[in-house]
């Protein structure tokens, strides 16, 4: 071969290595970035304000239950029993959890604007339907009717969202229409004090008022969404051919997936194995457990504040708007640096913050920073995890389905939310630290000592109507708490004083100390017989320790007023009162008017009252039940005694009383008694009673006759 032919060889090989290498234009390059700019504007703006006005109405119609709780709905639906209002938070979030995959299925079938408005009006059905209900179970009904047609609603949000835009602009979207749904969420609180303020009309209470109208706006809203709502790219109608032929070329050129593929059970449940999608869920739950927490529990931590409800509705609206300055500032950070994990990271930490100091610091102003520190904290973690999945999930059907994914766990952090957080724990909402020992056991009191302006003598009493077996507990409507009646010994006054005084003002009842068998190893004066030392006392049945943490709280003048703290010992009484006990009013109570006595029975009472107060209860039972038992064994013991004495008496009777036998002959005597064979008939005879009563063994003839 020539050197020429080398040569020309050389240069085609060099030629067709050098195409190979060449990387083919972008979709989209050659489009006008004017152009671009103009129409990711108008989507920007026929998609986000209705996305985010629709998620808004979503958090509300799932976080008002609070609201509705304070409005009187708790005292109506009978929530503070138990853990009601924590069940009937929660049992939303179970049909909510399980229908997300197959909602997101179900969303390429309807079609994105068909689908969102059945989702949109059934919830908003279920959330009229919740002002007319009459008991809690109802309400758990509609609970679960509205996380039903929930559950499709936010994945479709997501992954619709994520068919229109570029991986490095979806968190900037996803951000603006949370915002929206967190600034219109932020008036939810005040717009429901004004529905409250409609108490009374048609005779419906303010709680019912605020479902009511929430449900018939939601159900507006839904018509709305099936006008305005945006499809997916490749069927909207409110784009030309060329803007769609855009969007569709940028997507391919960003992640290659423009054209939807089939969704089939193979590739779903290969999806369900993939331990990567279940990541993202797990980091979702984290971040909505939060979020939830503060939704459905920011009005009672601040009545745990000492706030009205008035106010408490107010407050709880700002803490929203530090949310939302928050999620758009780390939703832009984040996409202009095109990182995601270190922000969610960030945000994670100024949450957990935010937790701490709400529930571990003592001070309202910093507990109410705390709640501005969760949400700033929270919020934003929501759009970024979603943006971070769908940023590395490709192809159409398993986008769909780790968004389910990931928002199902979403539900279970809700779950969480509702359960970890509750009412028994109120006002603190901090969960018991250590469980005490045994069943019966007091905590031990330290070896040290206490000045007297540090350490003061309590008592309490524990009330119960014998007739009915109910035990009277009070509820502090303000703070919304239950509680046995117990208070400070006033200078110079007994424990047993204090005790009956106690449990008047705080209850309204008139009680008397009910005497008891309870165990003790009190010692018995010498002259006490056996007999006596089985007799009932009213000495005491339990002690506890009640911590007085100090207050700082700043007046409406700006001036921070403390409130000292403290520690007292608790004396507890066992009372009772009569079956027609009358609750009194004008007891001599400060504040009386937020205090509201109840008679529940034994498993009422339990599920109510805080856990130091569940022990009092539970050992006064068993004392009032060992009492009630010994009782019986005594009467029973008198029975025996007074039938055997009876049997005595009886038998002795029976004795005296036997007639002696005569034999049956007829005749006279000659006195002219008359005989037979059943005894004497008749006597006419001179005989005297005695002398006759002795001629029958003693027997008086009058009570044979």
């Amino acid at each position: 071969m020539s050197d020429d032919s080398k040569r020309s060889s050389d240069l085609r090989i060099d030629d067709v290595e050098k195409k190979s290498h060449e990387e083919p234009p972008a979709p989209d390059a050659h489009y006008d970035p004017k152009f671009v700019k103009k129409t990711l504007l108008m989507i920007d703006i026929r998609m986000l304000p209705i996305m985010g006005l629709l998620y808004a109405v979503a958090l509300i119609d799932r976080t008002n239950l609070g609201i509705a709780r304070t409005a009187g709905m708790e005292q109506d639906l009978k929530l503070y029993i138990g853990e009601r209002y924590s069940i009937a938070s929660m049992i939303y979030f179970i049909p909510y959890t399980i229908l997300q995959i197959p909602g997101n299925i179900v969303l390429r079938i309807l079609g994105a604007r068909l689908h969102l408005t059945i989702c949109v009006v059934g919830w908003g059905v279920a959330q009229l339907g919740m002002g007319f209900v009459k008991t809690w179970g109802e309400l758990c009904v509609c609970r679960i009717l509205l996380g039903v047609f929930e559950a499709g609603f936010f994945p479709a949000l997501v992954y619709i969202i994520t068919t229109w835009y570029k991986r490095h602009e979806v968190q900037k979207r996803l951000a603006i229409f949370y915002i929206i749904s967190i600034v219109t969420g932020g008036f939810a609180p005040i717009l429901a004090y004004a529905m409250t303020l409609l108490k009374g009309k048609h005779g419906y209470n303010g709680w019912q008022w605020i479902f009511i109208i929430e449900g018939a706006a939601t159900i507006g809203l839904g018509i709305l969404a099936w006008i305005f709502a945006a499809d997916f790219p490749e069927s909207s109608k409110f784009v030309t051919e060329e803007q769609r032929k855009m969007i569709l070329d940028r997507v391919e050129a960003d992640r290659k997936d423009s054209v939807p593929d089939e969704v089939t059970f193979a590739k779903v449940m290969a999806v369900l194995m993939d331990p990567i999608s279940w990541s993202f869920g797990l980091m979702f739950m984290a971040s909505t457990m939060p979020a939830y927490a503060v939704g459905f529990f920011i009005t009672p931590i601040l009545l745990s504040m000492g706030y009205s409800v008035s106010e408490s509705l107010l407050l709880s609206a700002p803490p929203s708007g530090a949310a939302m300055i928050s999620t758009f500032f780390f939703a832009w950070l984040s996409d202009k640096t095109k990182k995601r994990a270190v922000w969610l990271a960030a945000q994670n930490f100024i949450c957990i913050t935010g937790l701490m100091v709400t529930g571990y610091t003592n001070g309202n102003a910093t507990r109410y920073f705390g709640l501005f520190l969760v949400g700033m904290g929270a919020s934003g973690c929501v759009p970024g995890v979603l943006a971070y999945q769908a940023n590395n999930v490709t192809s159409h059907s398993k986008r769909a389905v780790t968004t389910a994914i990931t928002i199902a766990m979403g539900g279970i952090g809700g779950i969480f939310a509702t359960t970890v957080w509750r009412q028994k724990d109120f006002p603190s909402f901090r969960p018991p630290a250590l469980p005490q020992l045994s069943e019966f056991s007091t905590p031990a009191v330290p070896d040290s000592g206490w000045a007297s302006q540090d350490f003061m003598f309590g008592v309490g009493m524990v009330i119960i109507q014998e007739d009915t077996h109910k035990v009277v507990v009070v509820y502090e409507k303000q703070k919304r708490y239950w509680f046995f009646p117990r208070g400070r010994k006033d200078v110079g006054e007994s424990l047993e004083v204090a005790a009956l005084r106690e449990g008047y003002e705080e209850s309204g009842y008139t009680p008397e100390f009910m005497p008891h068998h309870a165990p003790m190893h009190q010692p018995r004066p010498p002259s006490h017989t056996d007999e006596q030392y089985a007799q009932p006392t009213c000495e005491p049945i339990y002690v506890t320790v009640m911590h007085w943490p100090a207050r700082a709280r700043t007046g409406r003048d700006g001036k921070v007023y403390v409130k000292a703290g403290g520690e007292y010992l608790i004396t507890w009484f066992l009372g009772r009162i009569a079956s027609d006990a009358v609750r009194q009013q004008g007891t001599g109570m400060e504040d009386e008017q937020n205090y509201e006595a109840h008679l529940l029975t034994y498993e009422e009472a339990m599920d109510s009252l805080p856990n130091d107060e569940k022990k009092v209860l539970k050992y006064a039972w068993a004392v009032y039940n060992l009492t009630l038992e010994f009782q019986e064994h005594l009467a029973q013991q008198r029975l025996e005694r007074e039938q055997e004495g009876q049997q005595q008496k009886e038998t002795q009777s029976r004795d005296v009383q036997e007639p002696v036998e005569i034999p049956a002959t007829r005749s006279e005597d000659e006195d002219g008694n008359v005989l037979s064979g059943d005894g004497i008939v008749a006597g006419t005879g001179s005989q005297g009673p005695e002398e006759r009563s002795r001629s029958l063994g003693g027997t008086n003839t009058q009570s044979l006759l």
